[in-house]
């Protein structure tokens, strides 16, 4: 087991080519490891303490909670800033699938339907930085089982998946890859290590494009607002200038420190492509009235009322009063009000006027969706995993499973009265396909 603290140095990494394809299988065990992460992780429950630790043994760690099924392990070995920002929305996001019976008594502690079990698993640790490790599986064997009607699946997912839930598969393959392009990478915090997502990602693109890590320079430093309302105004401000480097600024340290530490390897042909854009983008924001609710170091930002117009191309936008205008030399102005009657648009795309969408449960009502901001070493920052995800769950508080039931039946009429109005053109003689069934079809009018 290799320690980087007993060199006098980093170690040089040798940038070779980006690795060639191989076999899916030998991924085996990474893929269960992010799917278990990304498919409704949540914090650990139980603290990892002050105990110092090994660059690998963090990647042991997730391997072993990945054979226990335990998302909730997986999460204990990641980066503390990326497991914070995404433990509360994915725990509450897992509790609303249950609820909606899209999930059925999904134990984050116990995943079942997939089952993985490693055998003399030997990773190979290469130094990146003092607080940086690259590690590869160089060998070890896994065997897998996948059997769909263990999944924790709800009645919804099953009435539409129907017989393809019986599936299983099984097999079992080397992990090691032939040319030790999968790694994972661990940061140091402290004194402990822990598996980093953003920094994988980071050293995977450094990797492939054959930058050395000196090369990338400073990175950009996080400066964040003196408010919430701050930070969302300013980071609007540098979207509609294309002011790249300050839009990285304001993203959270801790939860995205990765594209801080590795802006080196793409600002550059970012600001170059937006000094470009400049010249036939143009985006004004004339108003912008926000509010905000905050506990403690985090909040949401909401948006009371806004008014931008942008143009490029011949193509103009306006959203102004709720209402959207869009104007272009090749199709007919468009006026969109937040207030529609939603079956004049049907009719634009030629469907039944009949076809209205369903009379919801929560009708009339809204979600609280605003914009997260997360509070680090006393400067806001605009957090976009907890916008995303804290969105996502907020929008389904509203939804009683009867209504996920009525928009599936009616997204099916539409599927359906656009597939009967495709035309198929010719007949018999003509070297055409008549439609099936019976004779050529035509458009509904």
């Amino acid at each position: 087991m290799a320690d980087i603290e007993d060199a006098p140095e980093p170690t040089e990494i040798d940038l070779a080519p980006p690795p060639v394809p191989r076999k899916a299988n030998r991924r085996v065990a990474l893929v269960l490891g992010a799917l278990a992460v990304v498919a409704g992780g949540a914090f650990a429950a139980l603290s990892l303490g002050g105990e110092s630790n090994s660059p690998e043994e963090p990647v042991r760690a997730m391997f072993a909670a990945v054979e226990r099924g335990d998302v909730l392990g997986v999460l204990e070995q990641l980066d503390p800033g990326e497991r914070d920002a995404l433990r509360q929305p994915l725990t509450d996001l897992v509790s609303e699938l249950n609820r909606l019976d899209v999930l059925k008594g999904a134990d984050l502690g116990h995943v079942t339907g997939m089952e993985l079990k490693v055998d003399g698993l030997e990773l190979k640790t290469t130094a990146v930085r003092n607080d940086l490790t690259r590690v590869a599986i160089s060998g070890g064997k896994g065997n897998y089982r996948f059997d769909a009607s263990k999944l924790p699946l709800g009645g919804f997912i099953r009435d539409l998946a129907g017989d393809s839930l019986d599936a299983t598969s099984s097999g079992s393959d080397t992990l090691a890859s032939d040319t030790g392009g999968d790694f994972l990478t661990t940061v140091k915090r402290g004194d402990r290590w822990y598996v980093s997502i953003g920094y994988s990602v980071a050293e995977q693109a450094r990797r492939d494009a054959g930058v050395s890590i000196d090369a990338l320079g400073p990175g950009v430093p996080a400066k964040g607002a003196d408010s919430p309302e701050d930070a969302v105004r300013q980071l609007v401000e540098a979207g509609t200038t294309l002011d790249v480097r300050r839009i990285i600024e304001l993203l959270p340290p801790d939860e995205l420190a990765a594209v801080h530490d590795y802006a080196g390897l793409f600002i550059d042909d970012a600001a170059q492509a937006a000094d470009e854009a400049k010249s036939t983008v143009d985006i004004q924001m004339s108003k912008l009235d926000l509010a905000s609710d905050v506990s403690g170091d985090h909040g949401l930002v909401f948006v009371r009322d806004a008014a931008v117009s942008a143009s490029a191309d011949g193509t103009s936008f306006q959203y102004r009063d709720g209402c959207v205008d869009i104007r272009s030399a090749e199709v007919e102005p468009q006026h969109i009000c937040n207030t529609a009657d939603p079956t004049e648009l049907f009719k634009t795309f030629g469907l039944r006027a009949d076809l209205e969408p369903p009379k919801l449960s929560f009708e009339g009502k809204q979600a609280k969706v605003g914009i997260a901001v997360t509070r680090v070493d006393g400067r806001w920052y605009v957090s976009p995993t907890r916008t995303v995800l804290g969105g996502l769950v907020s929008e389904l508080r509203l939804f009683q499973p009867g209504d996920l039931v009525a928009l599936r039946d009616w997204f099916q009429q539409v599927v359906d009265q656009v597939g009967s109005s495709i035309t198929i053109e010719g007949g018999s003689g003509d070297g055409s396909i008549p439609a099936p069934g019976g004779p050529p079809t035509t458009a509904l009018g």
